[in-house]
């Protein structure tokens, strides 16, 4: 797997009118503390809370239009949750996404506040990949993977 900065510039391309162009600051005390120029990019801003915005966004962003008429299934705890569930939203497609019942309360909302079917499951018990298998191969949707995918990495390399 391999990914080079062209992706990264081309997934910016795509996506740049649908995320925040966050800012990027520095701290004096921080910078004397380490003795070192450091740079905080702000993705806390961005529409979701998170970086994950971008990589969610840009996958989609690549999806065929079979795809996106089935809709698409993920899984995650959080950031990556909303990330779909927002992304899907804005470009008006079915999201289902799998989140363990132990999931901070306000992940669940807001991933259910941005349109997507939030299904729960006991993260002791069962496995999260196994439920979005089942629902890709069952509904045909696209499984977007919260990691390990070229998409997902060139659209969060753009903070």
């Amino acid at each position: 797997m391999n990914i080079s900065f062209k992706d990264i510039e081309i997934a910016y391309k795509k996506i740049k009118d649908s995320i925040i162009k966050t800012p990027l600051v520095s701290s004096d005390y921080i910078n004397n503390l380490l003795d070192s120029e450091v740079y905080f990019k702000l993705e806390n801003l961005q529409n979701t809370g998170s970086f994950k915005l971008r990589g969610a966004t840009h996958k989609i962003s690549r999806l065929s239009s079979n795809i996106i008429n089935n809709g698409v299934v993920a899984y995650s705890s959080g950031n990556h949750a909303q990330a779909v569930a927002y992304a899907a939203l804005q470009k008006n497609i079915s999201a289902k996404i799998i989140m363990p019942k132990n999931a901070p309360k306000i992940k669940i909302e807001n991933t259910k506040k941005y349109g997507a079917d939030v299904i729960l499951y006991d993260s002791f018990f069962e496995s999260r990949e196994k439920i979005g298998n089942e629902i890709k191969e069952k509904e045909n949707r696209e499984l977007i993977k919260p990691y390990d995918d070229l998409d997902i990495i060139a659209g969060q390399g753009t903070a």
